[in-house]
């Protein structure tokens, strides 16, 4: 039987695209043109400036079309980003919301063939689906890479389709159903950087499926080091956000909360061999610990961050009543 999300499609779901941005006008506008030469064309490319200083904002500004601008008034990192973004996308109505970094460039038959498992008549509803992300000499990796399910029930089926079942996924290109998302809070946008994207889809896989597309690509110029790198000012944020999501998860069924355990272990054990200055990295390490451990990420719904949002944010994205945030 097909699944209702698949009817959805079938009636020309609408898709808006949520791009989080920081300074980097160069890739953005590679990544705008991604997306707008998609063979399924996208509805709406929603940009979320975080106080770029080097033209984005003009640039988005001076666009037409689909394109608009929400310039925050402070800059809450990916996770208040993404987190913003996904709540505008519910606000107007759309149906999938698809994000991706600004140094991310889809190829352009990605989002038609994330939408395809969408529309497979799959036994439960599909939350997202996820991009093979390939570096700029066009090999995968070595970041972002989806976690895959374990279980050979999942991924038999899966397989013959041409599809891989996932338990999460970075916030580098997944399309997700936003009735599916509505059945839970957005990414904790307190986590600021690492493992908001992970914690986010992990949570939308307990309400459906999830997979990798690998015949959906994208390029991430990766600029920035990731959390296997070591670095002292963020690392605080990769070992809080660690804890967080272990207490997020433990009410997870569908995820093991013993790989979150792992990979704790492991990253302050590389971390620590990496830092040049052990006494300040135990520092650091404490205070995340606790910070973890006394005060928790909020949790938020679309209807709350929006209504901040109108108060605090610029716009330029205003081609209808409906899209008009002055309005309501």
């Amino acid at each position: 039987m097909i699944s209702e999300l698949g009817e959805v499609l079938k009636n020309n779901a609408r898709v808006a695209v949520v791009v989080v941005s920081y300074n980097r006008i160069g890739t953005l506008t590679e990544v705008i043109n991604g997306i707008r030469s998609q063979t399924r064309p996208v509805d709406k490319i929603i940009v979320v400036d975080n106080g770029s200083s080097d033209g984005s904002r003009e640039l988005v500004s001076s666009l037409h079309g689909e394109i608009g601008l929400i310039s925050s008034s402070t800059n809450g990192g990916g996770a208040g980003g993404f987190a913003k973004g996904i709540a505008w996308a519910m606000e107007l109505d759309y149906d999938f919301v698809w994000l991706m970094d600004d140094d991310a460039v889809p190829h352009d038959d990605a989002l038609a063939l994330l939408l395809q498992p969408f529309d497979q008549g799959l036994a439960r509803p599909v939350a997202f689906t996820c991009p093979r992300v390939n570096d700029a000499a066009g090999k995968v990796g070595p970041r972002n890479f989806p976690l895959i399910s374990q279980s050979f029930d999942e991924v038999y089926p899966a397989v013959s389709k041409g599809l891989l079942p996932v338990k999460a996924a970075t916030f580098v290109g997944p399309l997700i159903s936003l009735d599916i998302a509505r059945k839970t809070h957005l990414p904790l946008e307190d986590f600021f950087i690492w493992h908001d994207d992970m914690e986010y889809t992990a949570r939308l896989a307990q309400y459906g499926t999830a997979y990798s597309v690998p015949s959906a690509q994208m390029i991430h110029f990766v600029t920035n080091p990731g959390p296997r790198s070591y670095n002292a000012g963020r690392n605080f944020y990769n070992v809080r956000n660690i804890i967080w999501w272990i207490i997020e998860a433990r009410g997870n069924k569908s995820y093991d909360v013993r790989v979150l355990v792992r990979q704790l272990r492991g990253s302050i054990r590389s971390q620590f061999q990496a830092a040049p200055n052990k006494i300040a990295f135990l520092g650091i390490l404490i205070k995340a610990v606790w910070a973890a451990v006394t005060k928790s990420p909020r949790r938020r719904g679309f209807i709350e961050l929006v209504a901040e949002s109108r108060l605090n944010d610029g716009f330029a994205f205003i081609h209808s009543e409906k899209e008009n945030p002055a309005v309501g």
